[in-house]
């Protein structure tokens, strides 16, 4: 449950309540900030593109308005075109107006204490995390390790479908940001490319993490999870019989000192071990 970390109304939230919870807990919950229509527009895009794929190969489920039901029929006839519109929402332009929202650019503001906004969309994605799967349930990890953007960038996490304990939510370390933690090179993680092998935090630590960790639930659509990106956080299994729905991605600032030194370098795709390169003593094999 979310006891232990702010949760905030967004109708009556002050930006400083914003920047003192990042500051002091490393994360927050504020609730309301979007509405229903708002987080729904990405969700009814990517049915568009499943149903039109589906006229195209003349499948009876073509007329379907439940997104579970249109990628299950993708799925049964073709594993591969249904494995590739997992990846295809974070191309919808209702998804790119939702995470560039005013509303959410005020609150990242608020929370970094600069306006001067970079929005690494290498590092966005609308997550569609399947039911009964463990294809995107990573273990405790920071996300500057994967980014590389400002040391002070956040998070955000914005659920589309309501978020339960059956579905695997996110669950954080209250209190432990601040800090960037060395990392280990992972080279037998078949899930991923193996180009692009995943750096993974040192878990020498992990009984004490787990004896503190929170898991962020239940979430209502609308609402927004802020938090640092050095906070140890790790996504559960989904273990309901609902896909789960999140717009997830990051911002730093412009204007962080470390990045300006380095010529705006962050991790991106083409070069997603940069961590490696910026921080070349916190990086084992």
């Amino acid at each position: 449950m979310t006891d232990s970390i702010p949760r905030l109304a967004a109708a009556t939230l002050e930006p400083q309540q914003v920047h003192a919870a990042i500051r002091d807990v490393g994360c927050v919950l504020l609730e309301g900030v979007f509405t229903t229509e708002e987080v729904q527009r990405p969700l009814d895009a990517w049915c568009e593109i499943l149903r039109a794929w589906l006229h195209e190969h003349g499948h009876p489920a073509a007329d379907s308005t439940d997104p579970e039901a249109l990628h299950d029929a993708i799925r049964a006839v073709s594993p591969d075109a249904a494995q590739v519109a997992l990846g295809l929402g974070r191309d919808l332009p209702d998804y790119i107006h939702l995470i560039s929202h005013p509303k959410l650019r005020a609150l990242v503001g608020a929370a970094m204490g600069s306006t001067n906004h970079q929005l690494a969309f290498d590092h966005c994605l609308m997550r569609v995390d399947r039911p009964l799967s463990d294809a995107t349930n990573f273990t405790w990890h920071q996300d500057y390790t994967y980014n590389v953007l400002s040391e002070d960038a956040v998070t955000f996490w914005i659920p589309l479908v309501p978020i339960t304990a059956e579905m695997g939510p996110l669950s954080v370390v209250p209190g432990s940001h601040g800090t960037i933690r060395p990392a280990r090179m992972v080279s037998d993680a078949p899930r991923f490319d193996p180009n692009r092998l995943p750096l993974v935090v040192d878990a020498a630590q992990q009984a004490d993490w787990e004896a503190r960790r929170v898991e962020v639930y239940p979430v209502s659509p609308g609402s927004l999870l802020l938090f640092s990106c050095t906070l140890l956080h790790r996504s559960g299994p989904n273990r309901s019989n609902r896909t789960r729905f999140v717009a997830n991605g990051r911002y730093g600032r412009f204007d962080d000192a470390a990045l300006v030194r380095r010529n705006w370098y962050t991790a991106r795709t083409k070069y997603p071990h940069f961590f490696a390169q910026a921080h070349p003593d916190l990086v084992h094999e």
